[in-house]
């Protein structure tokens, strides 16, 4: 596979994650607790070895971006019914 073709696949990726992320925070409650304990602990560590400071207090919106893509589908799917309901789409 060519580097171009790489590089066209990693853009592809990212911002696919990019808006399954964006679809989760504004079709999620801010209120709720949607990331499950292990979700949120690799995503604590991700934060504290990127920012260099602990993530313990930030609300989930703040840590979403340092799921990775399983995470987020898997929290789509968990979350699937209050996803639908809120972008006023069809389960069809």
């Amino acid at each position: 596979m060519s580097t171009v073709a790489q590089g066209t696949i990693f853009k592809l990726l990212m911002s696919l994650e990019q808006d399954l992320r964006w679809l989760c925070l504004v079709g999620l409650p801010k209120s709720s607790l949607p990331l499950t304990v292990e979700e949120r602990g690799h995503a604590e560590q991700r934060y504290l070895r990127d920012k260099g400071v602990s993530a313990a207090k930030l609300p989930w919106g703040d840590l979403i971006e340092y799921l990775d893509l399983s995470q987020t589908l898997n929290l789509i799917d968990r979350h699937r019914d209050t996803l639908v309901r809120g972008a006023g789409a069809s389960e069809r």
